[in-house]
């Protein structure tokens, strides 16, 4: 047989890529630069800075539950329940903030983070109920507001009047809505949360399990991008890692806790069909799988597997997470770098607290873009600092710097939120890091924090 050629390896590579994820990905630049902090910056600063951000999360939260990440500034219950609805990740990041929260309240006690669980929870069972459907999600979802435009893509709540939703959830909205119910299980010692929680993700793997492991659309139409599997379409020897990373979490975790027998016998069979032996191969060889957002969603895939899983599925989930590492360490990615720092002991956790902690000291607490910014592609892995003020800074494109244009001033209307730092903060913290050696932040627990709770928001409970 004739050696490959080039153009044909090309050809495969590009094949396997696009089978992946069914859609073309673009290249990642690669691996960066080892990242060290700068000598000086404290994790005493680092607290500070957390409680400053974490002070002002209230007013980004809508009152249906979910994390608003772009808002019109000074925006009240209303405008924010209104502004969810034009954004399309609202439920992966909301339960991603959910999880951040879950890891702030093991590790500070405070009642502020138990409280913003309680009300993260509820949120994402929003997301589980509007549709119509228990357990079929959609991307987002509030009320119209008197005077505004009707957002494209909403459709009416056929079970919750005066509530329109965003349809045609995709993959990644389920990775970040399991990623949060899974790290309240293991991070909140409140039963009555756990509960909840546990329910939510139980409604979501039931419905999963009847639509065949597809996610869909209001109508029960497969969405674009709901596929889940556990081998590569039309090549049935090649595991789809991602795709099953995303896929299985749910039922691995709700399998190997005790209560309805459904769940270990769901988990069983998709063992048996190889969704947990496919963990490891996460094709890291093929540059257009390594991007920020690939990176993302399957490492939020894979760290609920190693809290709640088997033996087995911890220990792949594991290798899966080191591949993925190996191929995206040093994109001043302090989120996914957290994730591997919570679920894996073995990994290099020098040089993953060094990135985290520069990251975390460089990357801006403002919440407020520059007017008039424009992105530029540069070819390269960019600091923290040239990505500019972003929505959510762990899954843009790690070569895209933001340029203000001269002069700039702050945007009039908009503004975003540091969701995304306090994220890679509190998960850093719940793995036993970035603790100050003197301070407030050094006391166990620390003092509550004095946050900035508007009146509308009602109390826990309610």
């Amino acid at each position: 047989m004739r050696r490959a050629t080039p153009l044909l390896r090309l050809f495969v590579a590009a094949l396997l890529g696009a089978l992946l994820f069914a859609a073309p990905a673009e290249p990642g630049p690669g691996p960066g630069r080892p990242i060290r902090p700068k000598p000086g910056n404290t994790d005493a600063m680092l607290w500070d800075k957390a409680q400053r951000i974490q002070a002002r999360m209230w007013h980004h939260l809508s009152p249906e539950g979910l994390l608003v990440y772009e808002h019109g500034q000074g925006a009240g219950p209303d405008g924010l329940s209104y502004a969810v609805l034009s954004l399309s990740d609202s439920a992966i990041w909301t339960g991603c903030y959910l999880g951040a929260q879950a890891c702030r309240w093991s590790v500070t006690r405070d009642p502020d983070a138990l409280a913003q669980v309680d009300h993260l929870l509820r949120g994402l069972d929003f997301l589980a109920q509007v549709t119509g459907t228990p357990g079929r999600l959609c991307r987002s979802a509030g009320r119209l507001a008197d005077g505004r435009a009707r957002p494209r893509n909403v459709v009416d709540s056929p079970s919750l009047p005066g509530y329109v939703f965003q349809d045609d959830v995709s993959r990644d909205q389920l990775s970040g809505v399991v990623f949060g119910l899974v790290l309240v299980l293991h991070y909140v010692d409140d039963p009555a949360l756990v509960a909840r929680a546990e329910a939510t993700l139980g409604v979501i793997a039931r419905r999963l399990a009847s639509d065949n492991m597809w996610l869909r659309n209001s109508k029960g139409r497969k969405t674009e991008f709901g596929e889940m599997r556990a081998s590569v379409e039309h090549l049935p020897m090649v595991k789809n890692g991602p795709l099953a990373a995303i896929g299985y979490a749910a039922f691995s975790v709700m399998g190997n806790r005790p209560g309805d027998p459904w769940f270990r016998k769901r988990k069983d069979s998709m063992d048996r069909d190889g969704w947990r032996n496919a963990l490891t191969e996460q094709h890291t060889w093929l540059g257009s799988q390594i991007t920020m957002t690939n990176v993302n969603m399957v490492t939020l895939g894979l760290t609920p597997i190693v809290l709640g899983g088997d033996r087995l599925a911890r220990d792949n989930a594991r290798r899966g997470l080191r591949a993925l590492y190996a191929a995206s360490r040093g994109w001043w990615n302090a989120g996914t770098c957290a994730c591997h720092l919570l679920v894996d002991s073995k990994v290099d956790r020098r040089a993953l607290v060094d990135e985290i902690r520069a990251t975390l000291h460089i990357m801006s607490e403002q919440e407020i873009p520059f007017a008039g910014t424009r992105m530029v592609r540069t070819g390269r892995v960019v600091n923290i600092r040239e990505r500019g003020i972003v929505d959510w800074a762990w899954k843009i494109h790690v070569d895209a710097a933001r340029i203000p244009p001269p002069g700039a001033t702050l945007d009039p209307v908009k503004t975003y939120t540091r969701a995304d730092w306090l994220f890679a903060y509190w998960l850093s913290r719940a793995a036993g890091e970035l603790t100050p050696e003197s301070g407030p932040g050094a006391q166990s627990p620390p003092p509550p924090l004095v946050v900035d709770r508007p009146p509308w928001m009602a109390a826990p409970g309610r």
